[in-house]
């Protein structure tokens, strides 16, 4: 009996001491780098009007103002395109990230402010518009005459740069156009219960670490499945189509969270972040004629006492890395990074394990 005592104390230490062991930077690259994945997420703004969908790409969250409403087949071949990291939790192809990488739909404020401002923009327009589309027909129209009548006369570069001209005046006439059906749907449906606006994704998806490619269409499609509820706590979690991680792919490990849940982070404590920073812009590495996408480790130290919902660190971060994993010098997931402060790269913000645990009802 007091052997196997022994035992269990011998075994209990060699735990502890096993989880207590320090990692290079280095070291904790090789080890959880392969589990970060970089998101890419294309998306425009979808407004409907009665049966009509238009679509634009940007909106003032003050005055509800957008900016220009256009056809779906214009507005995707231009649409905004969101970067974030995130990392696998589990064998299933679950993905940890922020809510506001996947989640950027209006709120119900900024719906009823898009759709007053709506009606404010565009109302009383006609005039205007339709002086403006009669000019581009006269100017449309004189193009064409002097071309018919001077053909002979012009060079190639001469043609050619008057159909550009066309092209470009037509691009202006169809706008128009559309602008004028909008006021005349605006006017119809200024009162329609059933308008709304939205957030549309056009590609949504995921590239591994270390991943070569081609294009950036090459990437693994994923689906949101869970967004918190709570104001505070910026996670969401993906999943993969097929819901299963690429088996080479070691998720990072979570059993040790409650670990920090009890210590509490130290003041001064370095942390690290596996993350892709400013997104695909600085992941692009290339070798020779191969193109692969590769995250960034930085460092830092606890540069304030935590509050029960984030930490903040001294971690120099960029845009594209929110979702990216945080760990301590053992290696255990300390937070998410979610957010910086304003004009300054150096003071970060992460989601504390407690939250994290909650979240995900580990």
């Amino acid at each position: 009996m007091f052997r196997l005592f022994l035992l269990t104390i011998l075994l209990y230490f060699l735990i502890l001491t096993s989880c207590k062991k320090k990692f290079t930077a280095e070291e904790l690259n090789n080890t959880y780098a392969p589990a970060i994945v970089l998101i890419k997420h294309s998306y425009l703004y979808k407004i409907k009007l009665g049966s009509e969908e238009y679509y634009f790409k940007d909106y003032d969250k003050e005055s509800g103002e957008t900016s220009q409403l256009l056809s779906k087949d214009s507005a995707y071949k231009n649409p905004n395109v969101a970067w974030g990291t995130g990392f696998f939790i589990d064998p299933d192809g679950k993905i940890l990230t922020c809510k506001h990488v996947v989640d950027i739909k209006p709120t119900a404020e900024d719906e009823k402010k898009i759709l007053a401002n709506l009606r404010k923009q565009y109302l009383g327009k006609q005039e205007e518009l339709t002086s403006e589309k009669t000019k581009i027909e006269e100017e449309y129209s004189a193009i064409n005459s002097y071309v018919s009548n001077y053909y002979s006369y012009l060079s190639y570069t001469d043609i050619a740069k008057y159909n550009l001209k066309k092209e470009e005046l037509k691009e202006r006439y169809d706008n128009i156009n559309l602008l004028l059906s909008l006021i005349e749907i605006v006017q119809r449906e200024r009162d329609n219960p059933d308008n709304y606006v939205a957030k549309t994704s056009l590609q949504f998806g995921i590239f591994l670490n270390g991943h070569s490619y081609d294009d950036l269409n090459d990437y693994i499609v994923c689906k949101s499945t869970k967004i918190s509820t709570d104001d505070n706590v910026d996670l969401a979690v993906i999943e993969t189509s097929d819901k299963k991680t690429p088996e080479k792919i070691k998720p990072v490990d979570f059993t040790r969270i409650s670990q920090i849940e009890k210590e509490k982070i130290s003041l001064n404590e370095k942390v690290y972040m596996i993350g892709f920073n400013d997104g695909i812009v600085i992941a692009q590495t290339t070798s020779g004629t191969t193109q692969s996408i590769n995250s960034q480790l930085t460092e830092g130290k606890v540069s304030q006492s935590s509050d029960e919902n984030k930490i903040m660190y001294t971690i120099p971060a960029l845009p594209g890395s929110s979702g990216s994993p945080i760990f301590d010098e053992y290696g255990r997931i300390v937070a998410v990074n979610f957010a910086g402060r304003i004009n300054s790269q150096s003071f970060n913000y992460g989601i504390q394990p407690m939250k994290i645990k909650t979240f995900l009802g580990k």
